[in-house]
């Protein structure tokens, strides 16, 4: 595993344990819709490589995912087989356009009146746009100014109060 490849398997693992409150759930969903279920608490590891996410059991099993494939990561809270959030206070998370040039547009929308922080990651683990917002009660719209940033793949990630969402975006001039 390169060096970039550690810093983003530590970033998430971080984000993953200390991030939230209560947390139990990895989940995670592919480009085509398919999605799966990790409990916390029965996972080894995390690990990005060879261009895939690889989820280790405690058990030795290990599921791989090719990267470019992922449409989003959740940690979470799970009811009877579905992500929950408090109140479920966020749904649909939408980044756009992708690739994006200059203006990262963001749509989700909540049921309550809570702060959120946005972060997005370098490929490298570092973090280098920081916003922290206040939600409105239905939809939400923000644009994020992305023109400064070198071209690549980037990890978005909005923080609610029991929840972190992670999506990738590829940013281009």
């Amino acid at each position: 595993m390169n060096h970039k490849q550690v810093i983003v398997c530590i970033v998430l693992f971080c984000v993953m344990l200390f991030g939230i409150k209560a947390q139990n759930t990895l989940y995670v969903k592919d480009g085509t819709g398919n999605s799966i279920q990790y409990q916390i608490s029965t996972l080894r590891s995390v690990t990005f490589g060879n261009d895939k996410l690889n989820i280790n059991k405690i058990q030795g099993v290990s599921d791989s995912y090719l990267f470019s494939n992922i449409s989003k990561f959740i940690f979470g809270n799970t009811i009877a087989n579905k992500i929950e959030t408090v109140g479920n206070d966020l749904k649909k998370l939408t980044l756009f356009p992708s690739p994006v040039f200059n203006q990262l547009n963001i749509k989700y929308y909540t049921t309550s009146i809570k702060p959120s922080a946005i972060k997005i990651f370098d490929l490298e683990g570092r973090v280098v746009v920081l916003h922290d917002i206040l939600n409105e009660v239905g939809e939400n719209n923000h644009c994020i100014n992305v023109s400064n940033l070198p071209n690549g793949m980037y990890l978005f990630s909005i923080k609610t109060e029991n929840s972190i969402e992670i999506l990738k975006f590829i940013k281009t001039k």
